[in-house]
């Protein structure tokens, strides 16, 4: 990567460790030990059970924590936006990754060492506790995220990796530090429909159908080459939000279920 473009890249990470409580000259000192990396869509970044190689902050693109299922199939878990910091987990506690970290899209990416992070957590309290608070959210997401894979509605699967999308994008959601959009303003997904279906593990016909229920209702917009643009961002968050705090989840959502939750947001 030239060394002009990944300037702004490295400001962007100063500002985030800054925001996680580290002193300005540390922020800044650890940015510029970060050694820039590009991948394209598809490529693994972190492999599952082995040592974390880096702790990463997302400058560009969408990564994705995937499974390897027993049949073959590959389920994603989790998907982090621009300004995300991942790997810090594995990296503090010296435990191999739990998932694979895939690149959904063309990423950019900026990685420094794990010895450097580990220095750094030891002599500042208040980026040791942010670190720890970030782990335990990223491991409540997955948790909440297994649960929605394991849900046999295909309705509700769809849905739920589509408010993952408008999360990931959200820094309410606490996966980027990316600035929100109005409420209004739609969210072109960088990923095609036959990542979705695979995201949602359903056919391809079955998340036409879905989609097209969506869209009738005002809540995705299909647009040329499969493009797809999700409306409405904020009735997808607060769908989500309360996915998350409701006790049980409902047994076999449909896609008007869906609708009508969204409408109530």
């Amino acid at each position: 990567m030239d060394a002009r473009r990944a300037e702004p890249q490295v400001a962007a990470l100063a500002r985030a460790l800054a925001g996680l409580g580290l002193p300005e000259s540390a922020a800044e000192a650890l940015a510029l030990q970060a050694r820039p990396a590009r991948c394209d869509a598809g490529l693994t970044i972190e492999k599952r059970g082995a040592p974390a190689g880096a702790v990463w902050f997302l400058a560009q693109g969408v990564v994705s924590h995937q499974v390897q299922l027993a049949d073959g199939t590959k389920a994603v878990v989790a998907l982090y936006g621009p300004g995300t910091l991942f790997n810090q987990q594995q990296a503090l506690f010296d435990q191999p990754n739990g998932v694979d970290t895939v690149a959904v899209t063309p990423v950019s990416l900026l990685g420094f060492d794990v010895p450097a992070y580990r220095a750094l957590i030891e002599q500042e309290p208040a980026f040791l506790r942010a670190m720890l608070h970030l782990t335990v959210h990223r491991a409540t997401r997955l948790a909440e995220a297994v649960t929605a894979f394991k849900h046999g509605s295909p309705a509700f699967r769809v849905a739920f990796v589509l408010g993952h999308f408008a999360q990931a994008f959200d820094p309410a959601s606490g996966f980027t530090a990316q600035s929100p959009g109005a409420d209004g303003q739609p969210l072109t997904l960088p990923a095609g429909t036959s990542v979705l279906a695979s995201m949602a593990n359903v056919s391809r016909s079955t998340l036409s159908e879905v989609l097209r229920e969506l869209a009738d209702a005002g809540f995705v917009r299909r647009g040329e080459r499969g493009a797809l643009s999700i409306e409405r961002r904020g009735a997808w968050l607060a769908l989500q939000a309360r996915l998350r705090s409701q006790a049980t989840l409902p047994a076999q959502a449909r896609c008007i279920d869906v609708l009508e939750a969204l409408r109530e947001n």
